[in-house]
């Protein structure tokens, strides 16, 4: 690990960046962070990027932290990291984001900084987003956690990798202090379209991991994991070796975030394309992305539904269209057809599938509970 840090005074706010081959990114972000009214620290933790990042930094700014993980782990680890540096310097707030999450106008930080509070954790409100769902706390971006709060809470747990990071982080927040929407404190977070199927690997284990731990906080991840599990099942048969691994890994008891980018898996999923014209009379235009979902008229059985992101109506409605993005007015999608008896034979499916993962958790709860906490207490930077 190699960390480049020239500050001499310091200032009473950070901000945690972890960022890995999205130096293009991380470059816009820094430098809006820097108009801001009220000026903060920088932290840049990069997962050991291949583009250059690091050294690229090294010569451009002389007035922010550089920290090189020296390999990829992930975006918790590269929150982690920050986290744990930016606490040890004795930082009194450090705001954690995405590197891609970036500051709408120059009085973000200021109008966070203005809610702050001993038992608050202020949280921007991202205009990408849906207003509609303005009050959803997305826990790792532009989020102030106080030096006090994270004395009590500790830091993102990095060994998730990716996905379910933020979610464990804010049940963990959330047992002693309270999030806060902050409505004029704006960013934007474009959404991504990009997939790679290895990553089905953090989201398998990850929402297991997270089942375990916090079911009777909220019923949902259970529910996920048999969307994502059958869903990809669904269009992609290498996704079935992606899920074996993760049981062998849960059975064998290792922490494995590196193994599966080096196995030789194909993206073999297929999307079609089409004109956004074909989709009008469903009244999809290109806002449909942010809308996330819509449903159309006729029976259980019988319905419509079109969604961007996976949905457990696929298991059962008549038609099911999947999209992935709308760009440029085309779009690229998958269909998925169900009869009756598609339907009743999915059903059996989803039943034997949460028998075994409910008996699979009671065998491997402690192995799995070993994964989570694994190492997690850290280096000392000083």
């Amino acid at each position: 690990m190699e960390i480049v840090d020239k500050l001499q005074n310091r200032k009473d706010i950070v901000v945690i960046l972890p960022t890995f081959n999205q130096y293009e990114a991380t470059k816009k972000n820094i430098e809006l962070i820097k108009k801001q009214t009220l000026k903060i620290d920088i932290i840049i933790v990069d997962n050991n990027s291949s583009d250059d990042t690091f050294n690229k930094f090294k010569k451009e700014y002389e007035d922010i932290i550089l920290i090189n993980t020296g390999d990829n782990l992930g975006g918790s680890g590269g929150f982690y990291y920050g986290q744990k540096y930016a606490y040890d310097k004795n930082y009194n707030y450090i705001i954690l984001n995405d590197n891609d999450a970036y500051p709408y106008d120059e009085y973000l930080v200021e109008n966070l900084f203005k809610e702050v509070k001993k038992d608050v954790v202020p949280n921007g409100f991202n205009i990408s987003d849906d207003f509609k769902k303005k009050y959803m706390i997305n826990k790792l971006h532009w989020s102030i956690y106080s030096h006090n709060m994270i004395e009590a809470v500790g830091f993102v747990n990095k060994n998730y990798f990716i996905y379910g990071d933020d979610v464990d982080y804010g049940y963990r927040v959330e047992k002693l202090f309270i999030y806060k929407k902050i409505l004029n404190a704006k960013y934007i977070h474009p959404m991504k379209t990009t997939f790679n199927l290895k990553m089905l690997y953090f989201l398998y284990r990850n929402f297991i991991f997270l089942e375990l731990l916090y079911n009777q906080q909220k019923k949902m991840f259970f529910p996920n994991l048999i969307t994502t599990y059958f869903f990809y099942k669904k269009i992609s048969n290498n996704s079935k070796i992606i899920f074996k691994k993760v049981f062998k890994d849960i059975r064998n008891g290792i922490l494995d975030n590196k193994s599966i980018f080096s196995m030789n898996i194909e993206n073999d999923i297929i999307f079609k394309k089409d004109n956004l014209n074909k989709f009008k009379r469903y009244g999809i235009n290109d806002r449909f992305l942010i809308n996330k979902e819509k449903k159309f008229n006729g029976s259980l059985i019988n319905k419509t539904v079109i969604s961007h992101a996976p949905t457990i109506d696929f298991l059962y409605a008549k038609k099911y269209i999947y999209i992935k993005s709308i760009e440029n007015n085309n779009v690229e999608y998958i269909e998925i057809k169900n009869n009756f008896f598609d339907v009743f034979l999915n059903i059996f499916k989803v039943i034997f599938f949460i028998i075994f993962i409910k008996l699979f958790l009671i065998v491997y709860r402690n192995k799995i509970l070993m994964m989570v906490n694994y190492n997690n207490d850290g280096e000392n930077f000083d």
